[in-house]
């Protein structure tokens, strides 16, 4: 702080050099002190410096600075504020008379406003500009005291007469001007609040009137979100871009101002039924605002659209979400589901919005032939079918509008993926169908259409056109099959008669020669062909025929690797002759969100099955069960009571099987195929065609993993293998292998693992070799100081490395290292050593030997 300095330089007359010390303070420490130093340096060269060589004007701005540090600084007993004044009366006229009238408007607003307009005028131009802040607010306080008594264009004139000052602005006289003119505008229609606001200036808004404000306990809007609802409710034309422009970074902010006060206008109108203006009104919203950009308020606009347009009035809504949607003015928010209390799942407000101007096109054929309608109708729908958000009616109503487009080969596309997981609902055939020229396709399309709905309500056209195509094959009695049913169906319920009817009626009756005899399934099958043709085929086993609770059969089909699916037999009219193992081809889809729930077991080594869809199901000539993969194991027990295999796979899956081979004895090895069985709530492993083979082709075909030995007993005649990073270990006794290792040595093992009803694990060997392989996590070396420890009274260790005994035990790098791998190289004292360490059965490592 350099107050002092300061003081001391103008005692001496060095203005210039207090000046830039006092300046060059207050910047680096803007506080009470140096703003006070400031102060009484700028009063020295304004009273030493500029008034004797009577420079005014530059008085004049070291008068508005020293003004500015006032309320900030050290001012004991007003020296400071005195000081100001008597500089302020010898350099300003008038500057006395409006200090004290300014004063006087505080109580006596009138007459302090007559006073001064008496002696300068009511304009500005006769006070100098250091004193408009204070007639600003002589004005303003004679027009808030005097408002019942003036008129409009008074109030008007006085407003134009505070714009015209050169206060200084932003500031809360400015402030306050502007709120008093948002008020006056309510009552009087003739005074233009947006065109006064312009003049205001949006860039002279403070921070706090961005703020909302605290009455009594109770929230009361900014004064900005007060000008807007007053702006967003005006009847008035506006332009509101030029508005919103004004604030710049802040434009989004007065955006939803304005929207929010549009929309409870719109719904004061709708409430009074005052539709003269509500319709014009969501029309002049859509032109104005949709260029602004996606905001909560704009959609909640379009949501009492949605609402109110309705019924005979949803016409309406079309040509409002044209303007409304504007370059995709859709929020992440108008993508949401909603959710009713009873947790039914609702159609998110972008999709019902499409689905009613879809709705609207449909019923007017003159809009299905506008190529710009129908686009801008497409970009909506493939913005919700980019956003994931398209449900199956609205893939469908996609593809409608493709046909409208003319793109039928896009429409013929979108039809197939739909029919991939809605190959049940016969509208989508019978729409696809309209979509080909191929009558031979068409009719294949329109039959399978008909063998899934069983309402003749809404099979009326698709019996015409069937029967105009049989005609045309030359199949008559087809042709007057479907034109009787056609019939029949018609005059049972009443309805009338379509032309089309009795002319293909006369066209039957003209043909002689029209008998031809057709098979109604072959069609079927080929429509199905062209409808799934984008769905993959794969080869799938029938691994189970089984039957439900209620009595219904059900097939299992597994591929062999991952997928699966269960379907009733009668479904796909699966013979009864078809055995499992038998092959089909299969188209089928796999769902997106769909998996099979599969729960693991002991056999974790199962595969994740993922469950398919089927399409089609066609029987092929392979050889039952070909297709699965071949399985080695080991039979490991035979119960003879119940004639069962228990079958231990590679995999060290346990498998049964009916013992239906007498060569088979335990120990002997087999080949099968293995598929998986599996129900809602489990899965295990399923074999088929079992049969022996050599040990030396099962040995082939099976894994084999490292093992490390942490330790041999000779005398047991038996060695200790450890495995899977310790997770499994167990014992090799001597008579089963000719290998003779030693602690450390690394072998190549092939085994099953069998679990005992604790659920411990045990290795069942197969073969064992040495190994010159490397494993680490078996296996490893380390360098550190081995710490020795000596026991003393069987409860306390202690180190004792110059003691003439033998250690007990020592720790290399915290690692255990026993007391007889000290004696072999007779230890006795710590020292720096390298250590070979095995994993031994309880997953902790073991120090094997040591080198000094």
């Amino acid at each position: 702080m350099a107050v002092k300095e300061v003081t001391q330089l103008r005692n001496e007359g060095r203005l210039k050099e207090a000046f830039d010390l006092a300046l060059t303070d207050l910047r680096d420490d803007p506080n009470e002190w140096s703003r006070m130093a400031m102060f009484w340096v700028l009063r020295d060269i304004v009273q030493n410096r500029c008034i004797p060589n009577r420079n005014m004007e530059q008085a004049r701005s070291y008068l508005t600075r020293m003004k500015a540090l006032l309320p900030g600084m050290k001012d004991d007993n007003d020296a400071g504020q005195n000081a100001y004044n008597r500089l302020l009366k010898s350099l300003v006229p008038d500057a006395d008379m409006i200090k004290r009238a300014c004063e006087l408007s505080k109580t006596d607003p009138t007459a302090a406003y007559n006073q001064i307009v008496a002696k300068t005028g009511p304009s500005g131009n006769n006070k100098d500009v250091s004193l408009h802040e204070d007639f600003g607010w002589i004005i303003y306080r004679y027009i808030k005291a005097n408002i019942g008594n003036l008129t409009s264009l008074q109030v008007r004139s006085l407003l134009r007469d505070y714009m015209m000052l050169k206060n200084e602005r932003p500031s809360m006289l400015h402030s306050v001007m502007l709120n008093f003119a948002l008020n006056f505008t309510k009552d009087h229609p003739d005074f233009s609040f947006f065109r006064f606001f312009l003049l205001w200036g949006a860039g002279n808004l403070r921070s706090e009137d961005w703020q909302k404000g605290i009455v009594n306990g109770h929230e009361i809007p900014s004064l900005v979100e007060r000008i807007c609802r007053e702006i967003g409710a005006s009847e008035k034309q506006i332009d509101i871009q030029d508005f919103v422009s004004q604030f710049g970074e802040r434009r989004t902010v007065v955006i939803e101002y304005l929207r929010q006060s549009y929309f409870w206008k719109l719904m004061d109108w709708q409430k009074e039924k005052k539709w003269e203006k509500l319709w014009p009104g969501f029309d002049d919203y859509a032109a104005t605002y949709s260029v602004l950009g996606p905001s909560q308020w704009h959609s909640e606009i379009l949501k009492i659209a949605y609402r109110f347009m309705s019924g005979k009035e949803a016409y309406r809504f079309l040509s409002f979400m044209i303007q409304w949607y504007g370059k995709g003015n859709l929020s992440p928010d108008d993508w949401k589901k909603g959710n009713s209390a009873e947790e039914i799942e609702y159609p998110s407000l972008a999709v019902k919005s499409a689905k009613r101007c879809f709705e609207i096109i449909k019923e007017d054929p003159q809009r299905k032939k506008d190529p710009g309608l129908i686009h801008w109708l497409k970009t909506l729908y493939t913005q919700i079918i980019e956003q994931d958000s398209a449900d199956d009616w609205s893939i469908r109503n996609y593809a409608r509008i493709c046909i409208w487009e003319g793109s039928v080969e896009e429409a013929i596309s979108t039809y197939k993926k739909l029919l991939l997981h809605k190959n049940g609902q016969y509208y989508l055939w019978s729409e696809l169908a309209d979509c080909v020229s191929d009558s031979v396709l068409q009719t294949g399309l329109l039959l399978k259409a008909k063998s899934l709905e069983k309402n003749e309500d809404y099979l009326g056209d698709i019996h015409l056109v069937l029967a105009r195509n049989w005609l045309q094959e030359g199949a008559k009695e087809k042709a007057r099959q479907e034109l009787e049913i056609y019939a029949k169906h018609r005059k049972l319920k009443g309805w009338g008669i379509s032309n089309d009817y009795q002319k293909l009626m006369d066209e039957s009756r003209s043909i002689e020669n029209g008998n031809l005899q057709v098979d109604p399934f072959v069609y079927i099958r080929n429509a199905e062909d062209f409808a799934y043709s984008e769905a993959p085929t794969q080869n799938f086993v029938l691994t189970e025929r089984w039957t439900d609770n209620e009595g219904m059969e059900h097939g299992n089909f597994y591929d062999g690797s991952k997928l699966i699916f269960s379907i009733p037999t009668k479904r796909f009219a699966i013979p009864r002759n078809c055995k499992p193992g038998t092959i089909f081809q299969v188209r089928y889809y796999v769902p997106q969100k769909e998996a099979a729930k599969t729960e693991m077991f002991i056999q974790s080594k199962l595969p994740q099955l993922t469950a398919a869809k089927p399409l089609i199901l066609r029987k092929t000539d392979l050889a039952p069960w070909s297709i699965l993969p071949i399985k080695y194991a080991i039979v490991d027990y035979i119960n003879e009571q119940k004639q069962m295999l228990h079958i231990l796979t590679q995999d060290s899956i346990q498998a049964f099987y009916p013992n239906v081979d007498p060569i088979i004895k335990k120990d002997t090895f087999v080949k099968f195929r293995e598929f998986i069985k599996y129900r809602k709530d489990r899965q295990e492993i399923g074999i088929a065609e079992v049969c022996t083979c050599s040990p030396e082709e099962a040995l082939t075909n099976m894994s084999s993993q490292i093992a490390v030995v942490d330790d041999v007993n000779e005398a047991k005649q038996l060695f200790h293998i450890v495995l899977e990073m310790g997770k499994i270990c167990d014992i090799v006794k001597f008579e089963q292998t000719r290998l003779r290792p030693a602690v450390g040595d690394l072998v190549r093992i092939i085994f099953f693992i069998k679990q005992n009803k604790e659920g411990k694990k045990h290795i069942k060997l197969l073969d064992i070799q040495p190994t010159e392989e490397e494993n680490c996590h078996l296996r490893k070396t380390i360098n550190g100081r081995l710490i020795i420890k000596y026991k003393h009274n069987n409860n306390f260790f202690y180190d004792e490395g110059d003691m003439d005994c033998e250690p007990d035990f020592a720790f290399i790098n915290n690692i255990y290292v026993h007391r007889s791998i000290l004696r072999k190289y007779h230890i006795k004292k710590d020292c720096n050593v390298t250590a070979q360490l095995v994993l031994s059965g309880n997953n902790t490592w073991k120090v094997y030997d040591l080198k000094i």
